[in-house]
């Protein structure tokens, strides 16, 4: 996430000379704040659903660490961004802002990085279980899964390291208020062409959408591969438990798609930043520079909407839950004898 927030947050621009974008920062804001509140609460419910003793696996742990990470950016997103876009820049809120940036910045690219990288980890242990399935089972231990999102959460932190550098806390003396604030004056890395061009450039570029991306399209192919050559295998096998792990990489597909546009998006603003990074934005820029940011808080906010949609066993505990009953699936044989078939579904208090 290579958006620098000297562009339009720097306290050292004029506020006035920025009044002809509040209306349209008010509207950003509002559209943000929405998608960030269904997207923490629709993560928050996928924690709590993915918890459950029924859907214990090493791929919900995985898809729990997701959602932490997912909800962490989007409520730092909407401190650093949606709040002042409705808010007036030169508010009392402006100055709140300022004096947390040089922490919240940093960590809201450390939440953005690990939710990438986690979905490369979704990606593999699907591959790894859809390819070799009894290899996955004796491998992929929650003792192992706890290891990788720790490598994960290191390699956020170490990837990101130079941001913690890009402000640093300061006191100044605000005469219109009459006040000394702290404030998270920006340093020189902000406007180094090195750093930007190389790190948040080239660097970015490569770490958070080459990489991924190119790792992702690599498994989904060998996925559709095996899925399509094992598919009429597979139904003389348990029907209702392959239709489970079906369900289960057709929702890690669609997350990855999402990612994909996402980060696609992400791509032609960095190319937008690196290329202009010495002149104020214009009117086009601005607009491009919001909107990449709606759209990070949208890839972060909508894999709730897969697992209801997607996941049969996820609706049914949810659906447990919403209800404080327990729902209890009965399968029969079909009359072709090459599986078994969902007939029907009772409750039970």
């Amino acid at each position: 996430m290579d958006d620098n927030l000297s562009d339009y947050e720097d306290s050292s621009y004029d506020c006035p000379t920025l009044s002809a974008y509040y209306d349209f920062e008010t509207d950003y804001g509002i559209v943000g704040c929405v998608i960030a509140s269904f997207g923490i609460l629709g993560n928050f419910i996928s924690i709590v659903v993915l918890s459950q003793a029924r859907l214990n696996s090493t791929t919900s742990f995985f898809l729990r660490c997701l959602a932490i990470y997912d909800t962490i950016l989007l409520f730092l997103q909407v401190l650093i961004y949606a709040i002042p876009w409705i808010m007036d820049m030169c508010s009392f809120w402006d100055h709140i802002l300022l004096a947390a940036l040089f922490m919240v910045y940093p960590l809201s690219a450390v939440a953005h990085t690990g939710s990438i990288y986690m979905v490369v980890v979704l990606a593999l242990e699907r591959y790894l279980a859809v390819s070799k399935p009894f290899h996955a089972i004796s491998k992929w231990t929650y003792n192992r899964a706890r290891k990788i999102s720790l490598i994960v959460l290191v390699w956020a932190f170490v990837y990101n390291a130079p941001r913690f550098f890009e402000y640093k806390p300061q006191l100044y003396h605000d005469g219109s208020w009459n006040r000394t604030w702290l404030n998270s004056h920006s340093t020189s890395l902000t406007t180094n062409s090195m750093y930007i061009m190389i790190y948040l450039g080239y660097i970015s570029l490569v770490i958070e959408i080459i990489v991924p991306l190119i790792v992702l399209t690599v498994f989904h192919i060998q996925l559709l591969h095996l899925l399509r050559t094992r598919h009429k295998s597979i139904l003389r096998i348990n029907a209702v438990r392959q239709a489970d792990r079906h369900t289960l990489t057709a929702t890690i597909f669609a997350i990855t798609f999402i990612l994909f546009g996402c980060q696609s998006f992400v791509f032609a603003y960095n190319i937008l930043h690196s290329t202009l990074w010495k002149s104020r934005c214009t009117l086009a820029c601005f607009h491009v520079h919001h909107i990449t940011i709606l759209v990070i808080m949208l890839n972060s906010a909508v894999n709730f909407i897969f697992y209801c949609l997607l996941g049969r066993k996820f609706r049914l505990v949810l659906f447990e839950l919403v209800l404080g009953r327990r729902t209890t699936m009965i399968t029969m044989k079909s009359s072709e004898g090459n599986g078994h078939s969902l007939v029907s579904m009772g409750m039970s208090t």
